[in-house]
């Protein structure tokens, strides 16, 4: 019994021995395999870091490239309002003043540039009905009026009748005359005829009557009263472009060609005082600066100069310049070299007892 109680406990012993080294052999493992996953678990860590912070970035200016888009847009919309805003007052003058066409020039202005300007469709066509009505009732007009300087009333009257016929310069100068017989009299309307009229004669100066520099100074007028619309801007980019070109005329023949090679594909006939139109000084401009080429002895640039001015209008003078700037950029047709004769020599011997 006792040697049996032996065996027990050296069993027991042998157990625990057997049992505190497979935990010693797993902490031992165990504490291996930090040491071996610590150095790339700090490494995943600062790369998550790094990551974060990048996104981070991104995404704060992307927020604040968005948020300047925004303002801007808000700050444009509230310019296109402000502008709106001012002519739809104009247009409420004209409609309760019963001046329906400058009415209708207001509303068309607001519909352009902030077509969802509240009660503007309703307006408008209110506007459309009562142009509609007065066209009826009132009969054309045969002959203008005498006009009659006394007084505001009788001048505003002519500066609508002039705008109705649309005879916009005639109506520039009766505003002018209401605005120095009393410079408060219906304030808004008159600004709003004002720059209706002044926009129109502006135009017609420009396209009709030659008169380049009186139509830019009354476009610049018209921007004191608001932003020119698209059909005015391109009219006075046009004659600027004319006006530039033509002070060139004589002084710097490349810069003639320039400016009304441009007038030529966009406003071909437009003309100034002198009655020359944007095709003639560009012709006239062709020929002369080839001329300048040929002094410079710049043949072929000069032969494409005069090709272009044939190409518009032919004439045999320019013709026998662009063929002389052809044959001096193409040079002489070269001639057949005629093959020299090879000369024979005859050795002739020498007679014996002949001395050298």
């Amino acid at each position: 019994m006792a040697k049996n109680n032996k065996n027990n406990k050296e069993e027991t012993t042998t157990i625990k021995t057997e049992a505190k080294s497979t935990q010693e052999d797993t902490q031992s493992i165990t504490k291996r395999g930090n040491r071996k996953s610590g150095k790339p678990r700090y490494v995943r860590a600062i790369l998550s870091g790094i990551l974060l912070i990048i996104v981070a970035a991104l995404i704060s200016g992307s927020l604040g490239y968005y948020s300047g888009i925004q303002q801007r847009r808000v700050e444009e919309e509230n310019q296109r309002l402000t502008v709106a805003t001012t002519h739809y007052r104009y247009g409420m003058e004209a409609l309760a003043s019963g001046n329906y066409e400058v009415a209708r020039i207001q509303f068309e202005y607001v519909i352009e540039i902030y077509p969802t300007f509240p009660d503007i469709t309703d307006k408008y066509s209110q506007v459309l009905i009562n142009l509609a009505k007065t066209e009826q009732a009132t009969p054309l007009a045969t002959a203008t009026p005498t006009r009659d300087i006394q007084g505001a009333q009788a001048l505003f009257q002519q500066a609508q009748q002039d705008m109705s016929n649309q005879d916009w310069c005639l109506a520039v100068d009766a505003i002018r005359d209401l605005r120095d017989e009393d410079y408060t009299y219906q304030t808004l309307t008159v600004d709003g005829m004002l720059w209706t009229s002044l926009r129109n004669c502006a135009i017609k100066k420009i396209t009709a009557d030659g008169d380049l520099e009186g139509g830019l100074y009354y476009l610049s007028l018209v921007q004191k009263y608001t932003p020119l619309d698209h059909e005015a801007v391109n009219y006075a980019t046009w004659a600027r472009m004319y006006v530039t070109g033509a002070s060139y005329w004589e002084i710097d023949w490349s810069q003639v060609v320039n400016y009304f090679s441009q007038l030529y594909n966009a406003f071909p006939y437009m003309y100034d005082g002198s009655g020359w139109t944007s095709i003639d000084r560009y012709r006239i401009g062709l020929r002369e600066y080839g001329k300048v080429l040929m002094d410079q002895q710049e043949y072929c640039d000069a032969q494409q100069q005069f090709q272009l001015s044939l190409n518009i209008f032919y004439d045999d003078a320019v013709y026998q310049l662009e063929e002389e700037a052809r044959v001096n950029c193409e040079g002489p047709a070269e001639e057949p070299v005629a093959a020299t004769p090879t000369a024979t020599y005859m050795v002739i011997p020498t007679p014996e007892g002949t001395p050298e």
